[in-house]
């Protein structure tokens, strides 16, 4: 069940799309962000939907547009203000009686990771965190050595900007419960797009 919504983050509205299954309750909630909008990212996006298509069997799962994405109000800040959104979106989550509190998780693609791991990684609300390519040739990404949630590195073998040398060697400073899981793609996972969501939620289930 897909459910056009809206929430407010520093009084601006953002658009989203409330991904659920079928009348329950007491349901983990996912929040998955979208990549880089400078560069055509946005919640459409083919890694997000098959995430959030695929999480929508078993748990509630939040995409949604930042500020300055698509019908969302605000102008982008390149991700100097975009954390914001994703507390906002955690709020929202919140608010949803369907939602168990205990179980909300935060899932980055690309520039997702970027804008919304410094808010989540040690924020008590979120209990696991999932990175999907890691854009480690851009942004540091040294402080999820401080993480101590269970955490998921998924990153392809040929990936342009998030070579798999170095997730690996960010993987190994991580402290556990943490899996790494690579695919035989580059940064955008065309065809790859089930097999990507299927270890996420694989790797939700068993812990959720």
């Amino acid at each position: 069940m897909r459910k056009p919504i809206s929430f407010l983050s520093d009084n601006l509205k953002l658009e989203g799309v409330l991904y659920s299954p079928e009348a329950r309750s007491n349901l983990a909630a996912a929040i998955v962000l979208h990549p880089h909008p400078q560069f055509g990212g946005s919640m459409d996006n083919n890694v997000v939907d098959a995430v959030c298509e695929q999480l929508e069997n078993f748990m509630i799962a939040l995409k949604f547009n930042c500020r300055g994405v698509g019908g969302s109000q605000g102008h982008s800040t390149g991700g100097k203000e975009e954390g914001k959104d994703v507390l906002a979106a955690i709020n929202y989550l919140k608010t949803n009686k369907a939602v168990d509190q205990k179980k909300l998780v935060f899932i980055g693609y690309s520039w997702g990771t970027f804008a919304g791991l410094p808010v989540t990684y040690k924020n008590p609300d979120i209990k696991i965190v999932v990175a999907i390519s890691c854009p480690v040739g851009m942004w540091n990404y040294n402080y999820l050595r401080e993480c101590t949630k269970p955490k998921l590195l998924i990153v392809g073998t040929h990936d342009q900007f998030a070579p798999l040398d170095r997730i690996t060697q960010l993987f190994n400073q991580l402290s556990d419960p943490k899996e790494l899981y690579t695919l035989q793609t580059d940064h955008f996972y065309m065809g790859q797009e089930q097999n990507m969501a299927n270890k996420v939620a694989e790797f939700l289930k068993t812990l959720l």
